[in-house]
């Protein structure tokens, strides 16, 4: 009877190191842990110090790309915003076709796809910008609406003077 009351007791004891039988071979296995243990015999402090230091640098350094990205994403909108905005402020900003009478709401935005369609087609270089030209291309605007067309981009250094009319400036190609 006294060999099973020593037993019971052994595996009591066992039982309450179980949790922490070959805890020090996997903390040597696991190459955080052994780094830690290591860095833990260079600098004095306990492996477990060492580890919370080094966790809260990584949980610092999340944190800060967290907040960059955020940030960052701001700075998108706010720009992607501000383009709307001066977009929004220059088709406002468009003169009617005719001092005289002003256009529907409609027409006008008719006649400003129209006029953008045309810029685009100048800027790839499929329409000379010239104003016969332009007027024989049926893009369907007057002849105001073409050279105020051809002026913004004049003023806006896409176009350039010619012999003849408008044109792209020439861009060189370094050798």
């Amino acid at each position: 009877m006294e060999a099973i009351n020593t037993l019971e007791k052994e595996l009591t004891v066992l039982l309450r190191k179980n949790s922490t039988v070959g805890l020090t071979a996997a903390r040597q296995q696991l190459s955080t842990s052994a780094f830690f243990i290591s860095i833990a015999g260079l600098s004095g402090f306990s492996s477990a110090t060492v580890a919370v230091i080094a966790y809260g640098a990584l949980a610092l350094l999340i944190e800060l790309c967290a907040l960059g990205t955020i940030s960052l994403a701001q700075v998108v909108k706010a720009s992607h915003h501000k383009i709307h905005e001066n977009v929004s402020a220059k088709t406002k900003q468009s003169k009617p076709v005719n001092n005289k009478t002003t256009l529907s709401g409609s027409l006008q935005s008719k006649i400003n796809h129209k006029k953008a369609r045309l810029r685009q087609a100048i800027i790839n270089g499929t329409v000379v910008p010239a104003i016969r030209k332009i007027k024989r291309s049926g893009y369907g605007l007057s002849e105001a609406n073409i050279r105020q067309v051809l002026q913004e981009l004049k003023s806006e250094g896409r176009l350039v003077e010619g012999k003849r009319h408008l044109q792209l400036p020439q861009t060189t190609i370094a050798e």
